[in-house]
């Protein structure tokens, strides 16, 4: 009888510590899975902030710079003697410093994958062009050749309309891995509840067997 009562005793204290460390069990899995998921989540929903928000102000600051180039060289142009104009060559060399600086930054810390990386490579290349078109263009109306210039930059808005699709091109590509990301986050959290449910009900579930 005394060996019986023990034995029943051992069994309960055993079920017990198995029902302890279930639900402990339960509680690691379901705290390791919610970190997780939390990091996931935030990681997809910081996206935006992180790559997308400073993708855009640097495509910007190219768009606005390259804008400016474009009216420096009507006005210069109109302007019969460079003396009318003399921060010209100021203008020109900030606004090509600005574009080259942006595109830096964005190439060394914000390409995303391969596709905005040939973007910008394509992007590049036509900034390439543009710039050698302007020196050209500044030697035309440094040597006093102001028909010359004006025929360049007519000839030259195939080059200047290309530049800015590019632009536009890559602004674009952004906009859309920010909106990815943004739905990437939402299905991420609707995941993790259900996860999070199934796991909770996996560990009620053993407790109670």
């Amino acid at each position: 009888m005394k060996r019986h009562q023990e034995f029943l005793a051992m069994t309960v204290i055993r079920n017990i510590m198995l029902l302890v460390f279930t639900a402990m069990l339960g509680v690691a899995v379901l705290g390791g899975t919610s970190l997780y998921l939390a990091d996931e989540i935030n990681t997809s929903a910081s996206y935006a902030n992180v790559n997308t928000v400073p993708s855009l102000l640097e495509i910007d600051r190219v768009a606005a710079a390259f804008a400016d180039l474009h009216t420096l060289e009507w006005q210069r142009l109109n302007a019969s003697d460079k003396n009318l104009f003399p921060g010209y060559p100021d203008s020109v060399a900030q606004n090509l410093g600005a574009i080259g600086k942006a595109l830096d930054h964005y190439q060394a810390e914000l390409t995303s994958d391969d596709h905005d990386a040939s973007l910008l490579k394509q992007l590049q290349g036509h900034i390439g062009e543009f710039a050698a078109m302007q020196a050209h263009f500044d030697r035309l109306i440094d040597s006093g050749d102001q028909a010359s210039a004006r025929t360049l930059i007519e000839t030259s808005q195939p080059l200047q309309s290309t530049t800015m699709k590019a632009i536009g091109d890559l602004r674009e590509y952004n906009l859309e891995l920010g909106r990815k990301g943004q739905l990437l986050a939402t299905a991420t959290e609707k995941n993790a509840r259900s996860i999070i449910l199934l796991v909770s009900g996996l560990t009620l579930l053993a407790t109670v067997l």
